[in-house]
């Protein structure tokens, strides 16, 4: 029994209501010549499992479901699952890649892009360097193109600040930007990874920072109630490490929190003549925004400066 046409994954809107079972219509399931109907098996959201209730399914709680389903002829039996993207009217849509995928996100810019660059590996190399990956994926630059100068961009969903205005993302590489726009086009931050560093390979206690991740965080609280978009970038540049990764871009946060003394905790890299790795504690830092009020640009969907 095969698959012969996997079911997609979905981003849309909320809805208190929705039949499940509707994204399966164009699941092809075969036993040979015969057709075998697909039905869902269960749903998971965070760490909840559902088995029953798909044809009035909630999706009123924002976020990313992953959705099981198969087919069952005589002793054979086969299952395959994608993520459903419950879109955020006041954050950014799959902002922490937990769907596994580029749901939410359009491709603006670049040739030759992966379909899919989102992974799950947590570490890179045989000295097993730590990605800082939060959660079970994230953007992964390698995975998006065999060229490291190749250059591209993917665009968000647009989305309303709100909470307290306070914003905070993983940048990894020396290429990796990360551009807010409003909603009509203007640019209003630029940030790039200022953190990276190509110096004492592989130890991340002494200050490598090469497709580890840094996390940075920024006060956007004075377009509260604005409506925006992100994109991500991989700037052309020359030189090595011109490749870039990207997690956890989150612009909501509801109550104040004391972003100076936040830090991502990893395992240090394996280093020769050593055994036990130790936990090294990478601190947030304060992003700085390369655009000023006299220099703010504009772009459009299709093309970003």
């Amino acid at each position: 029994m095969i698959v012969s046409q996997e079911a997609a994954s979905v981003s849309m809107s909320v809805t208190d209501s929705f039949d499940l079972n509707t994204l399966l219509a164009d699941v092809v399931i075969k036993y040979g010549e015969e057709t075998v109907t697909p039905v869902i098996n269960k749903v998971v959201y965070g760490e909840e499992e559902f088995t029953t209730g798909f044809d009035t399914f909630d999706l009123s709680n924002k976020g990313t479901y992953v959705i099981y389903y198969g087919a069952t002829h005589g002793d054979l039996s086969v299952e395959k699952s994608f993520t459903l993207v419950i879109k955020s009217t006041n954050n950014i849509t799959n902002g922490d890649f937990e769907a596994g995928s580029m749901a939410g996100w359009t491709l603006l810019t670049g040739d030759e892009i992966a379909e899919n660059p989102v992974t799950s590996n947590a570490t890179f190399w045989g000295e097993e360097i730590s990605l800082n990956q939060g959660g079970n994926y994230h953007f992964d630059g390698w995975t998006a193109t065999g060229s490291e100068p190749a250059g591209y961009s993917y665009k968000s969903e647009n989305f309303s600040l709100s909470g307290t205005g306070m914003i905070s993302f993983k940048l990894g590489g020396k290429a990796a930007k990360l551009n807010v726009y409003l909603a009509d086009g203007t640019k209003i931050c630029e940030f790039d990874n200022p953190n990276f560093a190509d110096v004492a390979f592989p130890s991340l206690g002494n200050g490598c920072r090469l497709a580890t991740m840094n996390s940075y965080y920024y006060d956007l609280s004075a377009y509260l109630g604005s409506e925006m978009y992100v994109v991500i970038e991989d700037a052309v540049m020359e030189g090595g490490w011109t490749v870039a990764f990207f997690d956890d871009i989150n612009f909501y946060y509801e109550a104040e929190v004391d972003f100076a003394s936040k830090v991502d905790v990893v395992l240090e890299s394996k280093l020769p003549d050593v055994e036990e790795r130790e936990e090294v504690s990478l601190p947030w830092t304060l992003a700085i925004n390369l655009v000023t009020e006299d220099s703010s640009e504009e772009n459009t969907d299709s093309e970003v400066e």
